[in-house]
């Protein structure tokens, strides 16, 4: 990273669903990937699905088979004690359990150069927590992903107590350049911000569902072709702006109260979420979806999710462009 005209080095620290991801945004990116993971023969199966996965993208028209090959070339998987010994940067995503968390960041502040920073996908975890008394703590960061990470680019990232500013500016500077968007925490918070903000969906999608209001499809189609379609592009706030021609201030000033009461009804109790409702919600999953497998679903979402990336790219705004919204142009 710190030599002009070298790839990025990079080392994976767990090859399940999330480190597989990650996998493919590195080597997406020309990075000179390596993959590690404890389990025998797990990193070799992840390499396997990324190669196919590049024979299916190449298949697709995707990217070009020379882009393919040299991706295929770039991405490795090693033994711990070669994997991390001159990496820029490595992605931890093993078990979430402190403890394993813990001892694999014990392993990697020992093998890797000092100046390497080291990301958790850790979904809940405090990395201050994680990082606890550990030598290296200081170039420990949480750096979660939303999954998958190759399709959803935002991520939370959240760095330890005695992580310095610049360090920090370069662990986001390494994420940037690798196509992801990430958002600084200030505070450790139970959930970060991705999972408390679907938290709280869900928790009156629930509410919804057993007060018998509305089926799991109904909520799931007012979501799907309603208020998720506006936030695909504008989130909550981008939302509320353009609700009202004043802009925010106007809207949240008109419906201040409505909201209030709303928000008033939203938390007077919490919907019950025993294994009765998990099974009652899980039936109208299953009736939903029909005959369609959870393997056809993922598959069915990439493609269209990665379409949808692909029209914000071509319909994006920029605030800088003093054309960006020419008459022709409608939103």
């Amino acid at each position: 990273m710190d030599n002009e005209g070298l790839a990025l080095r990079v080392g994976i620290a767990g090859a399940g669903v999330i480190g597989r991801g990650w996998v493919k945004v590195f080597a997406r990116a020309g990075c000179v990937t390596t993959i590690y993971d404890k389990k025998p023969g797990q990193a070799e199966r992840t390499r396997r699905w990324f190669l196919e996965d590049l024979q299916t993208a190449v298949g697709k028209g995707l990217i070009t088979k020379s882009a393919a090959e040299q991706q295929a070339y770039n991405v490795t998987c090693k033994a711990i004690e070669s994997a991390f010994l001159e990496v820029d940067y490595v992605q931890e995503s093993g078990p979430e359990e402190l403890e394993t968390k813990r001892s694999i960041f014990t392993e990697l502040d020992e093998v890797t150069v000092p100046s390497a920073i080291i990301g958790s996908s850790t979904s809940a975890l405090n990395i201050n927590e994680i990082a606890k008394n550990l030598p290296g703590s200081k170039r420990m960061i949480t750096a979660h992903p939303i999954n998958p990470p190759y399709l959803n680019p935002a991520m939370e990232v959240f760095p330890t107590n005695s992580v310095t500013p610049q360090t920090l500016q370069r662990a986001l500077q390494i994420l940037r350049s690798v196509g992801m968007k990430p958002v600084v925490m200030t505070s450790f918070i139970n959930g970060y911000i991705a999972a408390r903000l679907q938290a709280a969906l869900m928790r009156e999608a629930i509410n919804i569902v057993q007060r018998g209001i509305a089926t799991v499809e109904g909520v799931d189609t007012m979501v799907r072709h309603g208020i998720g379609q506006r936030w695909a592009f504008l989130g909550p706030f981008g939302v509320n702006h353009t609700n009202a021609d004043g802009g925010i201030r106007e809207y949240y000033t008109r419906y201040r109260r409505t909201y209030l009461e709303i928000m008033k009804d939203l938390y007077d109790e919490v919907p019950r979420f025993d294994t009765a409702m998990v099974d009652a919600l899980g039936e109208q999953t299953d009736q939903m979806f029909g005959k369609v497998t959870v393997k056809e679903l993922v598959s069915w979402r990439d493609e269209r999710v990665a379409e949808l990336i692909q029209s914000k790219v071509d319909s994006e705004i920029s605030p800088q462009s003093p054309d960006a919204c020419k008459e022709e142009k409608t939103f």
